[in-house]
């Protein structure tokens, strides 16, 4: 009883407002975008997809959201545009008020008949068929195809057996081979030869004049008159009439009424205040009357083939319906509450619900109208922050106050159940029907059954934004302390790393592939993958120029996959990895969304909640498609001089003007800008918004310009534009202005020559007694420069502080000696020494006297060694020794080499000090490189350290010998 009272009150509302159900988004178009008359005669849509408009004042394009007026420069001169088409070979023709233009290339050109322009009348009187056009002119039907020399005009010569030809009428078909055309007050089928088949009474046709015709995608003929719109289907003999909808009629026309076919074969056409569009059973108004924001004034109507909706007005311009047949909103005018529009759900019982700031609403289906939804005492349900749908059919909600709601799902009464102390931002439940409810001081969870809201002790009291159930059934909370997750009954916090600024985390969503992207209360948006097993997600910063820029607000997955970011920008679509924006401009109610209301419905359309009220995106693919983006050098020249590619230009001091065109591109300079560059294929980009570029004063050369335009918002680039070409240097850089140039010069240097012959003869005694002293002089320095030459080699061979080989010496005496020794068979010793603990020395007595010892070291060294033996400072305090001839057996000569360093101390200032080193000892051995032969002696060097120090190691036993040999030769160097 309760829900019939409240459904009779809700209708008894609906009766009493006006009938204004979905509102949709326009867009006009008057003098400041460019069009410079407003009644608009013709619209029409070329292969390019460029759409031309025809005025009382002449003809304009459009492109990148402007229209461009044809100017008398491309060959059109006339103001009032009747009728625009292109025939097969993609010619546009235009007929205007004062005759008939066709263009070829870039100029448009009158075509004459009988010596004068061929004018056309007033109406759809202008059509393409075969190679050329067929016209209405003076009431008679008129075929213009490509003659010798220009084009042939023919009247077509009418057959009607037993009748008397009627007038032509205003509306003109054609249908391959077949013109269909209004004469009189009936419909006569044209064929090739002219033989006219009539439709009228009998057919279903009222006496009516005509003024349209078209032939649907489903076979259907429709034809408009005054009074009517009737259709013919296929198979049907007699038309069908479809009367005008309640508060709508056919009765007002013009020369532009027009039927025009949507994307989805539907028709529209103008009504009385409006437009309407035939669904199959019945026709449905578009008026302001139905609170849709359309023109009273409509004219002729044009849906380009990818969905772009345009209605030419009567003294009002052009309107473009924004994405049409994709997007519709709510706001107050359809009786949504006060936005901003926080959140919407699908009720399990069908229902649209919708919480807003200052109320919430129920969408009434039949009338498309929102209708309050109030709590059971009648007060307004305020700031539903968030909606969810609980097992049993209810729906729970979360509000800005903390108040937790019921709808129940019998009676539809709504009750505040129970509240927590600080916002609710989102509720959900789980798999196992607990109801979580997030708010700016944490997360409660309530029971199924209970009434009493239990804080997560587990978790912070942060600001909690946003939460998340994943595949696996698991709960995922973003707050301002950071991410975390519920894993066996407990919450875990989540190791977010990557270049993160901070771990104040606000949205959160989960893809289909187990990608998880987040965003910060800042600028960005991050994605990563979860380890598991380290209960770690590493995230990097997604590479967008636009997403970069922006603070989500809404960030979730759809069931696709699609990744969706609102903002206060609009609306970012991520779709098989690409980036694509929506905005305001392209049919959204407001750019500025609100924080996560974001609904996707069974049917896959997607609402989304704003700061202005609700939309709903019923074909995101479409709406979200992205456009190819093409470009053209529209027009190059220098002053009035046209400029080819490949041209060879005379220098000037004029410019380079190069206009650009985006043809068929949607937006504005906003949206779609340029870049080029000159004679750098791998150079920077300059960007710039205008279409139009000037190149000032070129220098004589070759020269290749490249041009591309980009969709900021669909993250697209067209086609690269490349033009070559070339400036000739001016005429006194001239090849001849050069010879002259060469010829005057050769005759000043003769000039100059025989005063110079004197003067050289003069000096020539004066410089050959210079040559002589400088000559003595260059011999000293000579002298000099060998002394010093040779003091450097020196330097480069041997360390300045020991006066031995360096480093770089005493290897290359060692290859010398190793490859000696590999040619003669005799045996060689390579020696490391390393000065024991020569580190305390330093340490104790300073680097000044670790340097002398060194220097004496080297000295003693020096003194001992034989005429081919040979020694340097290998690093540090190491020494290597390389000492040719010396037998395996020579003992007594290594240990005159152990006793020359360690036998006698070191006076260095006022110590004394007692030195010993550790010393390896390797012999040559067949076919071993240098390197080897270190690697070993370094080992028993390594030994002899290891092994007490101040002793002799040798690489291995004697030949021979045995192990105590080898113990008792170590042994003896020990003191």
């Amino acid at each position: 009883m309760i829900r019939a009272v409240r459904w009779a009150c809700a209708l008894a509302c609906l009766l009493t407002l006006p009938a204004v159900a979905q509102n949709y988004s326009f867009r006009a178009y008057a003098q400041a975008e460019g069009l410079q008359g407003l009644s608009v005669s013709t619209l029409y849509e070329d292969r390019q997809g460029v759409l031309w408009a025809g005025t009382e004042l002449g003809l304009h394009r459009y492109e990148r959201e402007r229209f461009h007026l044809v100017s008398d420069e491309a060959g059109i001169s006339s103001l009032y545009v009747r009728a625009i088409t292109e025939d097969s070979a993609g010619r546009l023709w235009v007929g205007t008020s004062n005759g008939l233009y066709v263009r070829r290339a870039t100029r448009f050109e009158s075509v004459q008949w009988q010596g004068r322009p061929l004018q056309l009348d007033n109406g759809n009187t202008l059509v393409a068929q075969e190679d050329g056009v067929v016209v209405v002119s003076h009431h008679q039907l008129l075929r213009i195809t490509p003659g010798e020399g220009g084009w042939q005009v023919r009247p077509i010569p009418l057959r009607w057996e037993g009748h008397a030809l009627p007038p032509v009428g205003e509306a003109l078909m054609a249908e391959g081979e077949l013109l269909w055309v209004a004469c009189g007050t009936q419909l006569c089928r044209v064929d090739i030869n002219g033989r006219i088949t009539p439709f009228g009474a009998a057919q279903g046709l009222p006496a009516e004049r005509l003024q349209a015709i078209l032939r649907a995608r489903d076979g259907t003929l429709w034809v408009r008159g005054g009074d009517h719109v009737l259709s013919l289907p296929p198979g049907r003999n007699r038309f069908i009439d479809h009367p005008a909808p309640s508060g709508g009629s056919f009765t007002m026309l013009s020369g532009a009424t027009n039927l025009a076919m949507d994307p989805r074969g539907r028709v529209v056409t103008r009504a009385n205040g409006g437009l309407v569009r035939w669904e199959g059973d019945h026709w449905r108004l578009f008026s302001r009357s139905q609170g849709v924001d359309i023109t009273p004034l409509v004219g002729p109507i044009l849906v380009q083939r990818d969905g772009r909706f345009w209605i030419g007005t009567r003294g009002l311009g052009v309107q473009r319906w924004l994405a049409y047949d994709r997007i519709e909103h709510w706001d107050e005018n359809q009786g949504l509450a006060a936005a901003p529009t926080w959140s919407i759900l699908r009720s399990p019982q069908g229902e649209l619900l919708v919480g807003g700031d200052a109320g919430s609403n129920v969408l009434d289906a039949p009338s498309r109208r929102m209708r309050p939804w109030n709590l059971a005492d009648g007060r307004p349900l305020q700031q539903t922050i968030s909606m969810a749908n609980a097992a049993d059919g209810a729906v729970w909600l979360g509000r800005s106050s903390g108040a937790i709601a019921r709808r129940d799902p019998l009676d539809g009464s709504t009750r505040d159940i129970a509240e927590v102390p600080a916002g609710v931002r989102v509720v959900l439940f789980d798999g196992e029907g607990v109801l979580w409810i997030v708010t700016g001081r944490g997360v409660y969870s309530l029971a199924p059954g209970s009434t009493h809201p239990v804080r997560e002790r587990e978790l912070p009291v942060s600001s909690f934004d946003d939460a998340h159930l994943d595949d696996a059934g698991r709960l995922w909370m973003v707050s301002s302390a950071g991410l975390y997750r519920r894993v066996d009954g407990h919450w875990r916090r989540v190791e977010v790393t990557g270049a993160l600024p901070s771990q104040d985390f606000s949205r959160m969503s989960i893809a289909p592939d187990g990608g998880i992207w987040l965003s910060l209360n800042d600028a960005g948006l991050w994605h990563g993958r979860m380890d598991e097993a380290r209960n770690r997600l590493t995230v990097e910063r997604v590479d967008d120029p636009l997403v970069s820029r922006i603070m989500p607000f809404i960030l979730r997955h759809d069931s696709r996959g699609w990744l969706w970011l609102g903002s206060s920008q609009g609306l970012d679509l991520l779709r098989d990895g690409h980036w694509i924006r929506v905005t305001q401009a392209e049919g959204l109610l407001w750019d500025d969304t609100s924080a996560n209301a974001f609904f996707e419905d069974r049917d896959g359309a997607v609402w989304i909640g704003s700061s202005r009220g609700l939309s709903r995106i019923f074909d995101p693919a479409a709406l979200f498609a992205p456009r190819p983006l093409k470009l053209e050098l529209s027009r190059i020249r220098r002053g009035e001089q046209p400029v080819l590619p490949g041209a060879s230009l005379l220098w000037s001091e004029q410019p380079l003007d190069i206009d650009l065109s985006t043809p068929g591109a949607a937006g504005g300079s906003d949206r779609i800008v340029f870049r080029y560059r000159i004679n750098d294929p791998t150079g920077p980009w300059i960007t710039t918004v205008q279409d139009h570029l000037v190149y000032p004063i070129l220098a004589p050369g070759h020269y290749e310009l490249e041009v591309q335009a980009e969709d900021l918002r669909q993250r697209q680039l067209s086609n690269p534009v490349r033009m070559a070409f070339e400036v000739l240097p001016p005429w006194w850089r001239s090849p001849l202005a050069i010879l002259f140039y060469v010829l005057l010069a050769f005759a000043a240097v003769l000039g100059l020559l025989r005063w110079r012959v004197s003067r050289l003869l003069a000096r020539e005694r004066e410089l050959e007694r210079l040559v002589d002293e400088r000559t003595q002089e260059l011999q000293r320095e000579k002298q000099e420069l060998e002394t010093a030459r040779a003091s450097l080699a020196i330097k480069a061979t041997h360390d300045e502080l020991t006066g031995l080989l360096n480093r770089a010496g005493i290897l290359e005496a060692m290859a010398v000696c190793v490859a000696q020794a590999r040619r003669d068979g005799e045996a060689l010793a390579v020696v490391l020494i390393d000065l024991d603990y020569f580190k305390q020395i330093n340490d104790v007595y300073g680097h000044l006297a670790g340097d002398a010892v060194l220097a004496r070291v080297g000295r003693r060294l020096d003194a001992c060694l034989r005429g081919s033996d040979q020694v340097g400072r290998y690093g540090g305090e190491e020494l290597l020794a390389v000492m040719p001839g010396l037998s395996p057996h020579a003992h007594g000569r290594l240990r005159t080499l152990h006793d020359a360093i360690c036998g006698t101390p070191y006076a260095v200032e006022d110590a004394v000090l007692e030195v010993t080193c550790s010393i390896g000892v390797a012999w040559y051995r067949e076919g071993e490189t240098v390197g080897q032969l270190l690697a070993r002696a370094d080992a028993a060097l390594y030994r002899a350290k290891h092994g007490g120090r101040n002793r002799i190691e040798i690489d291995e036993p004697l030949p021979g010998g045995s192990e105590t040999g080898l113990a008792d030769w170590t042994s003896a160097t020990t003191p």
